[in-house]
């Protein structure tokens, strides 16, 4: 029994090597096949290609731009909302009764940190 448990851990142990060596070659072979594929691909030169990537590059580019300018815009909204939080927050202790300031706030708290959230991920 003894001798059949040992058996069958090699077996696994070999299963798993033989599954690693099959992903590693694999992977060589993908990478070799990129390699190629992207070296055919540089050493064209039709006015076609050079049309390509020039619209290639302009789209990469609009895109960057596209995302600063959406980044910036995300954050002036989120300063001026903030802004806005701070006025509510500074009127509460002018306009809202005692019994219901503490609700109040609590709810301001809640939207504040979900701006520090996304401040801390952003």
């Amino acid at each position: 029994m003894e001798n059949l448990g040992t058996q069958l851990v090699n077996i696994g142990i070999g299963f798993v090597k033989s599954g690693e060596d099959f992903v590693n070659e694999s992977l060589k072979n993908v990478q070799k096949v990129y390699d190629e594929l992207k070296e055919q691909g540089e050493k064209v030169e039709t006015s076609e290609v050079a049309n390509l990537r020039e619209q290639l590059t302009s789209l990469i580019s609009q895109v960057k731009n596209f995302e600063g300018s959406t980044t910036e815009k995300i954050d002036q909204i989120t300063s001026e909302l903030k802004e806005q939080l701070n006025a509510i927050t500074e009127d509460i202790d002018k306009k809202i009764p005692e019994d219901l300031r503490e609700s109040v706030e609590t709810a301001i708290t809640q939207v504040k940190n979900i701006f520090e959230k996304k401040e801390a991920v952003g």
